[in-house]
């Protein structure tokens, strides 16, 4: 059972994935545009999950030196099922357990094809 990501929309930034284990993920973003190499933010849809199964998402380019999630910040989620429930559902909330926010040296670089000579 693989989880199925998409980031092929408006603002979409999710470069790569990698399944380290049944229910754990390692995420590779694009950089921000209009930086030399940043990666401060993230959007992306995640789809064919279990519900009651627990998954585990690393984010591996992340360069600030300190987070608000090392603050008690929680992800931003959006979610269709809780948008359509009767009574004005909502849609986006905050989730998940157990965050942690470490600064690494991971470097993601795509490079840009020149010109024939």
């Amino acid at each position: 059972h693989t989880l199925v990501f998409d980031s092929l929309f408006e603002s979409g930034n999710l470069y790569q994935v990698y399944q380290l284990s049944e229910y754990e993920y390692e995420l590779v973003l694009k950089n921000d545009y209009n930086t030399n190499g940043h990666t401060q933010w993230y959007f992306f849809s995640v789809s064919n999950t279990r519900k009651g199964q627990t998954y585990k998402f690393k984010i591996c380019n992340f360069y600030k030196r300190s987070s608000m999630y090392g603050r008690g910040l929680r992800p931003l989620l959006y979610s269709e099922k809780e948008a359509k429930k009767d009574a004005g559902g909502v849609g986006w909330h905050r989730c998940g357990t157990n965050i942690s926010y470490r600064r690494n040296d991971y470097v993601y670089s795509k490079k840009k094809e020149g010109k024939p000579k």
